[in-house]
């Protein structure tokens, strides 16, 4: 099973299919706004370690915001789980299985990390 990859309101969503199938940088939840364009980005770099990523992608305006920073292993775990949250509350097609997708993602990280 691949990515999860869907549209819903202004935003596409991806959530990835845990275990990953290959090692280095993993994306775990990216969301990119189609109005402006901006991303916000998930995961767990090269290292091992949990990071969050922003880009804003539009135009040069808010350039400097873009960003690349560790997050905690909590955190990350945190940000999954409210996704889950969101979407188990949606009314649309992808809705159950991008929760279900959240659910398998913090229940891997829960192992990873031994929480």
């Amino acid at each position: 099973m691949g990515d999860l990859s869907f549209y819903y309101d202004r935003w596409h969503y991806s959530i990835a299919h845990v275990p990953p199938a290959s090692s280095g940088k993993i994306v775990l939840y990216s969301m990119a706004c189609i109005g402006p364009l901006q991303c916000d980005e998930y995961g767990i770099d090269e290292d091992g370690r949990p990071y969050y990523r922003y880009e804003w992608i539009e135009n040069d305006l808010y350039e400097d915001d873009n960003m690349t920073r560790s997050i905690s292993e909590d955190s990350l775990i945190k940000v999954i789980e409210n996704a889950g949250s969101y979407f188990r509350k949606g009314q649309f097609p992808e809705a159950m299985a991008a929760a279900s997708a959240c659910e398998e993602i913090v229940a891997w990280l829960k192992e990873k990390y031994r929480k």
